[in-house]
């Protein structure tokens, strides 16, 4: 519905290239009842269906990594934990992609504090499932210390990587959870900053996995260093610049909210006083 709305605006021949781009990816949208009851349908069918493919495609991942012959990767958590860990990781870049939309094109009538307190509770909430995977996984490896675990303890807890493991379980984990918890940190600005710790720790928790995964020797042999290039460090600031680039073209070309939804609700809005007072009468 929102693209057949530019079709429609772009009708004039002021941009050639959006008006055909729009008028092919409307897909002939009239409005009739029978469209937007197929809309309806299609809409229940990609939240159903989202649900698997999200779920399956994190878990491959992790398999990939769990049924490799290392010990640091030898659990079995490993599928739920980066479900977990990539829905938990996901919600704080939308509070902290909101927050940017809704300060650049002055949004705060459409995207409220509301919202933000929801998807704040949301992931405190995946905080806590979070801190449950590591507290299980932790406990139950450390209790045993089998094979080269007590090195990967070491370096996680006393050595090399101490601080990086301090920094996401504290600041990654924990903080989203008391931001929540605390009524004085439940706004905008301390889900913000909740949010970005999230992300930046959720990282590091990626990097701990690759690098502290990888550097117990398999035969005895001095552990190895490790520190990304230069060309490295390109290609992830790459990564993140298309990232921005295509979020940036998505809201030059396409609504940032859903228009038809917006306003049929107003429509409704406007209904309701009225179909009252007729009841009344």
């Amino acid at each position: 519905p929102d693209l057949a709305f530019f079709r429609d605006k772009f009708s004039d021949g002021k941009s050639k290239v959006r008006a055909v781009g729009y008028r092919v990816f409307a897909l002939n949208w009239r409005g009739t009842p029978r469209q937007h009851a197929f809309l309806a349908k299609g809409i229940a069918v990609l939240m159903i269906a989202i649900i698997p493919i999200a779920v399956s495609m994190h878990t491959v991942t992790a398999w990939i990594f769990s049924m490799t012959l290392r010990t640091a990767w030898n659990t079995a958590l490993f599928g739920v934990y980066f479900v977990a860990g990539a829905v938990f990781s996901g919600i704080a870049a939308l509070i902290i992609l909101m927050a940017i939309l809704r300060k650049t094109f002055n949004l705060q009538e459409y995207i409220t504090d509301l919202q933000f307190k929801f998807l704040g509770y949301l992931m405190a909430a995946m905080a806590s499932v979070m801190v449950y995977f590591n507290i299980s996984e932790y406990a139950t490896a450390g209790f045993k210390l089998a094979e080269n675990e007590d090195f990967i303890f070491r370096q996680l807890f006393i050595a090399d990587f101490r601080s990086y493991f301090m920094f996401y379980f504290f600041g990654g984990l924990l903080v989203p959870i008391v931001v929540m918890l605390v009524p004085r940190f439940r706004n905008l600005s301390g889900m913000l900053v909740a949010a970005v710790f999230v992300d930046i720790s959720m990282w590091i928790e990626r990097y701990i996995i690759v690098v502290a995964g990888l550097r117990p020797p398999l035969m005895p042999y001095e552990p190895s260093d490790y520190f990304p290039t230069w060309v490295e460090w390109s290609i992830m600031a790459g990564g993140f610049a298309l990232f921005v680039l295509l979020i940036v073209v998505a809201v030059k070309v396409v609504p940032i909210l859903s228009v038809w939804e917006i306003k049929e609700e107003r429509e409704l809005a406007l209904k309701a006083p009225q179909m009252s007072e007729e009841g009344v009468l």
